[in-house]
């Protein structure tokens, strides 16, 4: 029997979960195969702007008590499994790894403890498509989580944008603003600046806002052209479900342009949210049950991935000193 719970999430926003690990999947798996997989983050950070703005735009007035009980359900999905991670690859590199790379492992996991990787990165001035790649000689157990470091860090300034969007005067110029200065910096910007900062970043979490906003009530904006996203015609669906589809990774475009094509496309379906392709292809089982596991698998795969590759070399090395 489903729980309300259950019965609340929207399938075809799972089914996005789904195709977004797919595509993190195969870059990390298959990088040069796949160089654009990595923009199943991008996906993950629309998702979370429309969820979080639907959470936090749900109270009439947003009182501290409702920030708390925010972080409080963020931490409660969040942390556990995050940390558990964080143990299991500390014990499994006691047992692993040399002891150079074992203190390696330890200042990437101090800097993981506080959701600061990305900050990390910056200050090592190391290149994230390289050591995905593993161009440099450093495994790096920890490397994906840059983008949960960056995911934690908008939850913080969340409620203060979702505040001023609804309580100051110049709201539509300060969001307008801000999701041009974001953009502007995501084009600018380079190495992890560009790639895994927050500034670079907040304009896909306010796509996602912008879509949460319009598939409630899209009469703000176009209005003359649709009454609600929630009505869009199937055939306005289908070109956005191509854009986000696996198929496309395939395709000969550059990372700015598959970029801005798969946020918009994700932040346009999930305004679609009562299309009828919404509900039976992001809605079908496969696509829902793997962005149930989508968190879990996001977590475990990276260090699985490195400590299978870093035993094979291991085995390598020791074969060719005998």
């Amino acid at each position: 029997m489903q729980t309300a719970k259950q019965k609340e999430k929207r399938r075809d926003i799972q089914g996005i979960r789904g195709v977004a690990i797919v595509y993190v999947l195969l870059f990390h798996m298959f990088p040069k195969q796949f160089p654009h997989g990595f923009l199943g983050v991008d996906m993950f950070f629309v998702i979370s702007g429309f969820l979080i703005t639907m959470i936090l735009r749900r109270e009439d007035e947003l009182t501290c008590s409702d920030v708390m009980i925010f972080f409080k359900k963020r931490i409660k999905r969040i942390f556990p499994a995050y940390y558990l991670v964080l143990v299991l690859i500390i014990i499994c590199g006691l047992t692993t790894l040399a002891s150079s790379d074992f203190r390696l492992l330890k200042t990437d996991t101090l800097w993981a403890v506080g959701f600061a990787t990305n900050f990390h990165k910056y200050f090592q001035g190391l290149d994230y498509f390289a050591q995905v790649g593993l161009i440099v000689a450093n495994f790096d157990f920890l490397l994906h989580t840059w983008s949960l470091a960056v995911e934690i860090q908008f939850y913080v300034v969340a409620p203060i944008l979702i505040l001023m969007s609804r309580h100051f005067v110049g709201k539509y110029f300060f969001c307008s603003s801000l999701f041009i200065a974001s953009v502007w910096f995501n084009l600018t910007a380079t190495g992890q600046l560009q790639f895994s900062s927050l500034p670079s970043r907040i304009w896909q979490f306010m796509c996602g806002g912008i879509a949460y906003t319009y598939s409630v009530a899209a009469t703000y904006i176009l209005v003359a052209i649709v009454v609600h996203l929630g009505q869009f015609p199937s055939w306005t669906v289908a070109v956005p479900l191509f854009i986000v589809s696996p198929i496309t990774l395939l395709l000969p475009l550059s990372d700015t342009v598959f970029r801005f094509l798969v946020t918009f496309a994700s932040a346009f379906i999930i305004s679609a949210n009562n299309n009828f392709l919404n509900k039976y292809i992001l809605g079908n089982d496969l696509l829902y049950f793997i962005g149930e596991i989508s968190y879990s698998v996001y977590l475990f795969h990276w260090p699985i991935i490195l400590f299978l590759k870093y035993s094979s070399n291991v085995d390598e090395l020791s074969f060719k000193g005998k």
